[in-house]
């Protein structure tokens, strides 16, 4: 973090100098301007080796600003006079009734007014006004327009009008509650935006434990996402590869690791999918798993699916036929996790917040 402030310091640092620079260039030519010089060149552009030599009669007052305004243009960096030199041009495009920029190859033409109620036309970019260059270098290195560097605007020139802007913000309790909940937000919605936050046991990095700091706090105000099954439980049954899916998580400390588990259950969904799309294949699949899987605990989904959720991430379907069982717990035992992963994953931690379900009310259908 230390070197990446001391980076930003040094940029900041340089926009400062090269925009006093430029202030310094355009003074020069003003100067000169007025003094009707006959070989002035255009904004920017230098004055040739000639024009700068000393000869007999020639003003030296008018000779020394030619120079002083030459080392001036030379002294800034070629991006600073590229950005300058291409403003007008830029300033026209977002001042036109449209204009068109092009993105992987395709060309967008996007107007650059909406009109009002008032039938007044309202720019969708207010275009700056700045006279000195050195403050529109300054702002062309701090700020620039949408789709340019350093991308304070964004990433593009104009937000795509046909995206919904809304999020569905969704994270309490295990990540089976937070699963149903964001299902039940994206019903008849043409994307899957989803915004997950989870609770302050998993921002610090802290596994579920019965420590009294611990125990409260899991599941409180945000899901809980200890291991890569819970990453793979949260987003069930949305396919995070497809265009129409965006997710956002709310995370500081461990983001690495929460990344780590998000970037492992999308592609642990591609394998799955790439399984499934051979009987045969898929087949195999199913012995090594449970061969794997031999005695040993198997990763579950507490609870129904939402009608929504085809069981995406997980080995079986939500069909009573599905080959994936449920075993009827013992009295004095909690139900096994009822939804196996497609890829071997290790398993989770058992949790105190989780509710027992005793052996008569276990749930009929095989893969609840």
């Amino acid at each position: 973090m230390a070197e990446i402030a001391e980076q930003g310091r040094g940029i900041n640092r340089r926009i400062a100098s090269e925009a006093e620079t430029a202030s310094r260039a355009q003074s020069y030519w003003q100067s000169l301007r007025d003094l009707d010089d006959a070989q002035l060149p255009e904004a920017l552009a230098l004055y040739p080796v000639e024009a700068l030599a000393t000869q007999s009669g020639a003003d030296r007052s008018l000779l020394t600003l030619r120079q002083r305004y030459n080392d001036a243009v030379q002294s800034l960096s070629s991006e600073a006079l590229r950005n300058l030199r291409e403003w007008p041009q830029r300033l026209k495009s977002i001042t036109d009734e449209a204009t068109e920029y092009q993105v992987r190859n395709k060309t967008i033409r996007v107007d650059n007014y909406r009109t009002s109620l008032s039938h007044q036309p309202v720019p969708k970019i207010a275009a700056p006004t700045y006279k000195s260059q050195g403050e529109l270098l300054t702002f062309l290195g701090k700020e620039n327009l949408p789709g340019s560097y350093p991308y304070t605007g964004g990433v593009y020139p104009y937000r795509r009008t046909g995206e919904d802007p809304i999020r569905m913000f969704a994270g309490e309790g295990t990540p089976e509650r937070t699963n149903r909940r964001f299902h039940y937000l994206s019903v008849g919605q043409p994307a899957a935006r989803l915004s997950t936050a989870f609770d302050s046991v998993t921002l610090y990095g802290e596994d579920p434990a019965p420590r009294p700091d611990i125990y409260g706090k899991i599941g409180n105000s945000g899901v809980n996402v200890p291991t890569l099954d819970d990453m793979k439980k949260l987003y069930s049954g949305f396919d995070l590869c497809a265009p129409t899916t965006s997710v956002s998580m709310t995370i500081n400390g461990p983001a690495p690791m929460i990344l780590a588990m998000f970037m492992n259950t999308a592609i642990d969904q591609q394998v799955e999918k790439h399984l499934k799309a051979d009987p045969q294949r898929w087949a195999d699949a199913e012995k090594k798993i449970e061969a794997l899987f031999d005695g040993k605990p198997r990763p579950r989904y507490h609870g129904d699916l939402p009608p929504t959720n085809d069981g995406r991430s997980w080995a079986c379907s939500a069909s009573p036929a599905s080959s994936c069982s449920m075993p009827t717990p013992t009295p004095r035992s909690r139900p096994k996790r009822s939804r196996p992963c497609a890829a071997p994953c290790r398993p989770t931690f058992s949790r105190k917040t989780r509710p027992r379900t005793p052996a008569s009310s276990a749930p009929s259908s095989p893969c609840a």
